[in-house]
């Protein structure tokens, strides 16, 4: 009572005693900053003064990838790779082994130098916009090897591959059947690897590593197998150029032609001997388990040298204790990564309804990391993950309105080529070409200490451009996955099947549904290029694009339904091609020539303004965000798009919405292909409560188009409407092609406008609308403001129904207009001939982002055309010619003709297009370049 008389019945009392706290919390809070120092945030990445450590790391113990095995010698197995494994430093110097996750072997094991930094993600690592990929092999001496059959098997050994081929195909990809084996996942403890799989329901553990001797290193397996009730066989390597096989106090030697010999032994720990291992055919070694009701401990032991100096080796391990026992690594190890990096974010002026904030990426950190972001997901509190294409997840914090110090620290290493991260109930999921990792951190230390298998049963072929695109969490449980085609423009490893594609597996090319446990992938939709997707949390609708190219004229964006093909036959998965689902709207070439992912902005967030319940497009190649928006008044799904605009300073990738502050942020990276240069960007979209002049619905039908605004529109300036049609062919993209089939684009006629009641809506009055795969809409509009916007809004109309007006717009005599407008319609106006058009129409049509001017070609698909005008081109097929007149037009409208050496064919016709005129003005502007 005392104390509570002297807190409240004494206010001046309390009054001094709240005065002296606040002075010992400053005295405090002073004090400590002084012992803390000063916090280096990071306010600009320049690229220019930036240097980076190798891709591989020395303070983690392996990487993901694949190998290519099958020219590494003959005492090995000649017929040897594989798509995903485990490469892991199994020392500070120069000892190796890797593991393949699918049919859980050890493919093999080697010394010296580690890998060759050759897949897309490791070449391109220091090097932005390099894409001259090749599958990695090994750059050191092979020691031992397994061939493409499991690492273990229950009754009897088994040799063979259990994978079924799919018909028709020359490979066979994926993880074996579970009742065979399965992948867990794998412990990171301080610099090792503890790996966790299965064999026919027994549960393994391995922990790999290396056993020294007096002067030499050997491969060293300690393993423990759970309890089993019938013989479990380990296959241990695969030799080959065998001259010999013994066994000398159970220390299996194989004397090889070439004056070599592998020595294998094996160690039980509970008796304390080795014990003999068994060789079948001459070729396969292997140890065999007894039944056992307990668990079993066994060192493995593997080394390959002279005879000399196995002797020595023989000596030593004949008396040496190889038992052991596993680090507490379910605790988790010590965090490798403790260092936090701070960083500004450069926030834009409210300016317009949507501005972009950019958020400075941890560069420079301390292990010189190269930090290429591809997705960002959120936790609960409004915290971040966010992944890299190198492999590596970083924790965002203090992620507020003001940005002034994002606190970014890392979380995970290692794995393949990822460009998704999913947050579902506060866990990580990550996909790569590894499949989906579930990452823990079991002693809450802020680093991933258990990379758990959550599904790799989707299919990943050794091709480079078979991309893990996209995941999305599916509302209902589980994930909505993309996978990319085969595309034949990377390793060629595979057979070649069809124009721009090579062999592919059974997910190559679909949008897969992922079961909520993991355990089970079935097609949603297929017949896609290189699909990335987005899906409704509301609802759970999903959506998908598409990359331009072979079978895919331009970008589209689909509403997808289970059960859909989108026409690439090379990914139908059928043997009868099924009938083709339109997209919801097509983008032209040169408004978005490489579409990605979709996301939804819940209807609910109120903070993003107009764009509340929107669906957005992500753009790499312009790059950007586009609103899309469903034709309200349609019988058959049908779209139209409009691009957010503002000055993306990357490639966007992928696009999430923040659970606080429902801002949208938007990560990607660039390696080629995309009108910016920028290298990687984590952004923020942010609305900013500036009015928006933008289209929030639409219609089109009979009649015209319905385009309705937020704001009141003063008056309409200009109208210029086409649309046309695309060719669904083999050929890289199509021209533009009219109603009638022949090459070009209509013309269309605005009779005249029509303002709605409330002058936010306007009805463009077209007499002639009908089915047509691309209209294009561009417009300038005054609005009570007095601003003028010019924009474009391009839309695909599927059914032509009747326009319900009389709400909005009163009656419409639709005749009237027909009859006294007819004098509008004039004959299109030839167009110019100049270099000045020309240059226009070079950045107009997205020439730029492909093909350079000034000589360089980093990041572009195409050759340099500086000074080309001219010059002898050589070409794919061992022909040259003079780039002339001719050769520019023929290049133009017929793109696959001609291949310059050293590029692959990845330009679409403009035929159509381009006329005459606007051919002879690009002519000129590259004749320009000469000077």
């Amino acid at each position: 009572m005392q104390s509570e008389n002297l807190l409240y019945g004494d206010k001046n009392v309390a009054v001094r005693i709240g005065k002296v706290f606040l002075l010992f919390l400053g005295i405090c809070a002073v004090i400590s900053c002084q012992n803390a120092g000063p916090v280096n945030v990071i306010e600009d990445n320049d690229y220019d003064s930036l240097s980076f450590n190798p891709f591989v790391e020395t303070d983690f113990p392996y990487i993901t990838t694949s190998l290519d095995l099958r020219e590494i010698g003959e005492a090995f197995p000649l017929e040897n790779y594989a798509p995903r494994v485990l490469a892991i430093n199994l020392s500070k110097e120069d000892t190796y082994m890797a593991f393949d996750t699918d049919l859980l072997r050890w493919v093999v094991g080697w010394t010296g130098d580690f890998v060759a930094m050759t897949n897309m993600s490791q070449i391109s690592y220091s090097d932005s916009f390099n894409k001259s990929n090749q599958i990695s092999t090994i750059l050191g001496r092979p020691q031992f090897a397994n061939g493409i059959y499991p690492g273990g098997s229950l009754h009897k050994p088994d040799f063979e591959d259990p994978r079924v081929v799919p018909d028709e195909n020359t490979y066979t990809w994926g993880p074996i059947d579970p009742s065979l084996g399965k992948w867990k996942g794998q412990y990171v403890y301080e610099q090792d690897v503890i790996l966790n799989y299965e064999i026919s329901g027994v549960d393994v553990l391995e922990w790999p590593g290396v056993w020294e001797a007096e002067k030499e290193s050997l491969f060293l397996r300690r393993v423990a197998v759970d309890a089993h009730k019938d013989p479990l066989f380990i296959n241990v390597a695969e030799v080959g150029d065998v001259q010999e096989i013994k066994s000398q106090q159970s220390i299996l030697t194989v004397t090889h032609n070439s004056d070599s010999v592998t020595a294998v032994f094996a160690y039980d720990n509970q008796s304390k001997e080795l014990i003999d291992l068994q060789h079948y055919s001459d070729r396969y070694v292997t140890l065999a388990l007894a039944p056992s009701e307990k668990k079993s401990q066994v060192s493995i032991l593997l080394w390959k040298g002279t005879q000399r100096e196995f002797d020595a080796i023989q000596a030593e391990a004949t008396n040496q204790d190889f038992s052991f026992e596993f680090p507490n690594y379910k605790k988790g190890g010590e965090n490798l990564w403790d260092e936090k990096i701070y960083t500004k974010a450069k926030l834009a002026d409210d300016t317009a309804a949507y501005v972009l904030d950019e958020i400075v990426l941890p560069m420079p950190n301390p292990w010189k990391r190269n930090v290429r972001v591809g997705d960002i997901a959120f936790f609960k509190n409004g915290d971040a993950a966010a992944v890299t294409f190198e492999g590596d997840v970083w924790i965002i914090k203090n992620l507020n309105r003001s940005l002034s110090k994002v606190e970014w620290t890392r979380f995970a290493s290692g794995l393949y080529e990822p460009m998704s991260v999913e947050i579902v109930d506060d866990e990580i999921y990550v996909f790569g070409k590894d499949g989906i990792v579930k990452l823990h951190d079991l002693n809450r230390d802020g680093m991933a200490d258990y990379y758990e298998n959550f599904s790799n049963i989707m299919e990943q072929s050794m091709e480079s451009r078979e991309w893990a695109g996209d995941m999305v969490a599916d509302p209902n449980g589980g994930f909505f996955i993309a996978k990319g085609s085969t595309l034949n423009l990377g390793p060629k490893f595979a057979p070649f099947v069809m124009t721009g594609f090579r062999e592919g597996n059974r997910h190559s090319g679909t949008i897969l549904q992922v079961s909520a446990d993991g355990q089970q992938v079935d097609y949603y939709a297929t017949g896609l290029r290189i699909p990335y997707i987005g899906v409704n949390p509301e609802n759970s609708q999903v959506y998908a694009s598409d990359q331009q190219g072979n079978f895919v004229p331009s970008t589209p964006v689909y509403k997808v339904e289970k059960g859909d093909y989108f026409g690439v036959p090379a990914s139908s998965h059928s043997k009868v091609e099924p009938e083709v689902t339109p997209p919801l709207v097509w983008i032209p070439h040169n408004v978005d020539r490489s579409g990605i992912s979709q996301v939804w902005v819940g209807s609910k967030n109120k903070k993003m303004g107009p764009l509340s319940g929107s669906l957005l497009h992500v753009s790499f190649g312009r790059p950007g965000l586009f609103r899309v928006l469903e034709d309200t008044g349609s019988a058959i799904p049908q779209g139209a798009v409009q691009f957010i605009n503002q000055e993306y300073p990357a490639p966007t990738l992928q696009a999430t919405e923040h659970p606080k502050d429902g801002q949208i942020y938007i990560a990607g990276f660039n390696i080629w292909g995309s009108n910016s240069k920028g290298i990687s960007a984590l952004t923020r979209l942010r609305y900013t409560g500036v009015m928006d002049y933008q289209v929030q619905s639409f219609e089109a039908g009979q009649g015209g188009i319905v385009l309705r605004f937020n704001e009141v529109i003063e008056d309409v300036n200009e109208l210029d409407l086409k649309r046309w049609d695309y060719l669904r062919t083999e050929e890289y993209g199509s021209g533009h092609y009219k109603l009638d089939g022949s090459p070009g684009q209509e013309e269309l006629v605005v009779l005249d406008y029509k303002l709605s009641k409330d002058k936010k809506s306007v009805l463009l009055v077209v007499n002639n609308m009908e089915k047509a795969m691309q209209y294009e809409l561009n417009y300038r509009m005054t609005f009570r403001d007095g601003k003028s916007i010019k924009d474009g809004f391009y839309f695909t109309v599927h059914n032509v129904g009747s326009l319900v007006l009389n709400k909005e717009f009163g009656a419409i005599d639709f005749q009237a207009i027909y009859q006294n407008s007819a004098a509008k319609a004039e004959g299109a106006k030839e167009s110019e001939i100049s270099a000045e058009r020309g240059e226009a129409l070079f950045k107009q049509l997205g020439c730029n982002g492909c093909h350079a001017i000034d000589g360089g070609t980093a990041g572009m698909y195409g050759p340099s055309l500086d000074k080309m005008y001219g010059s002898e081109r050589e070409f794919t097929d061992g022909t040259k010619a003079i780039a002339d007149d001719e050769y520019i037009k023929e290049s133009v409208l017929e793109p696959l003709k001609k291949i310059v050496k050293g590029y692959n064919p990845e330009m679409p016709s403009y035929v159509g297009i381009l006329d005459d005129n606007d051919i002879a003005s690009i002519t000129l502007y590259l004749k320009g370049l000469n000077q």
